[in-house]
């Protein structure tokens, strides 16, 4: 249990350092992007004045809820989304939050010209645990929108977004206090609004409200990209389908522009356990890896096998 602790308090020390570096864009080469959906019980409206609902209002709750997109640091962006409970969560929400996210950022100027690599965190939720969320993160080194992506979440249990959980911990007390302290009235998303930019007010990063009322079908576009000619007919299949697997057992994945690898795509996919994890003395810290044999120490004995650099072809 001690070991276990240290562990995950040793990723998220890591975490928070990568966020602290990438603080000032006009200095960091990277954007800390930090995403989550809250959908807890309590996130219904209207609440009525002194937060006590009569018969008639108790029956007239809309149930919705709120998906957080966190660029931090200086000209950053905090985006939330308020969510429908019919619009359906899963890759392609996750996905069509991102892009949305970076696409106001790029607007906003905090995308800059030497901003070279996105760092994603992320819950390990079915949100983001697609294979078509690893080729939509190659696609973005693909496409030379950045030369590198890290993409990493915490172990189960222990995997939740400290950063989006901590802004839905502040809007809590807008719907319920948990005590028998009643809260003021909410009536309408506008009024949600108002309070969340006062309550955040003190952030460095711009607060921008939205409503995720649909999704791209991310899957449906890929699937026209992968065009199989069989004795003179086209027929079309899943892109990678049936070829990626074994993709959610790790923790942290890179995506990296490597133009050696152009019959790749130009792009370099890599992953390890956990976010902290180092090279051993005969080990590599990324993998996938190739087991070379070195002559023993002295020349004495069979020789010794160590886990190499990642191989040279990857693909998604």
């Amino acid at each position: 249990m001690k070991a276990h602790n240290t562990e995950w308090q040793t990723d998220r020390a890591l975490a928070l350092q990568l966020r602290r570096q990438n603080y000032n864009p006009d200095s960091a080469t990277a954007m800390y992007e930090n995403d989550d959906k809250m959908g807890s019980h309590w996130c219904k409206m209207p609440v009525e004045v002194e937060g006590r609902d009569s018969k008639k209002s108790a029956q007239a709750k809309y149930d919705f809820g709120i998906q957080a997109n966190v660029i931090c640091g200086d000209q950053g962006l905090v985006r939330f989304a308020v969510v429908p409970s019919n619009v359906q969560t899963g890759s392609n929400f996750g996905l069509t939050n991102l892009i949305t996210a970076l696409w106001h950022s790029w607007k906003s100027g905090r995308m800059k010209p030497h901003t070279k690599t996105l760092i994603r965190h992320t819950d390990g939720g079915g949100d983001n645990m697609s294979y078509v969320t690893h080729i939509v993160h190659f696609l973005l080194v693909y496409l030379g929108i950045f030369d590198e992506v890290l993409w990493f979440r915490f172990e189960a249990g222990h995997s939740h977004t400290e950063i989006s959980d901590r802004l839905f911990g502040l809007l809590r007390k807008f719907f319920t206090t948990g005590t028998g302290v009643r809260v003021n009235r909410l009536a309408t998303l506008s009024e949600l609004f108002v309070k969340i930019d006062e309550e955040l007010a003190k952030c460095p990063e711009t607060r921008l409200f939205e409503f995720d009322l649909a999704n791209w079908d991310f899957e449906k576009w890929l699937e026209g990209m992968n065009v199989e000619t069989d004795a003179g007919k086209s027929t079309t299949r899943g892109l990678f389908e049936g070829k990626m697997a074994r993709y959610t057992f790790d923790h942290v994945f890179r995506y990296t522009y490597t133009e050696a690898l152009w019959q790749h795509g130009g792009v370099k996919v890599t992953y390890k356990d956990k976010l902290s994890y180092t090279a051993g003395h005969n080990d590599a810290e990324w993998s996938p890896v190739v087991a070379r044999e070195r002559p023993p120490p002295g020349g004495v004995g069979p020789p010794v096998v160590v886990r190499g650099s990642p191989a040279p072809t990857i693909e998604p």
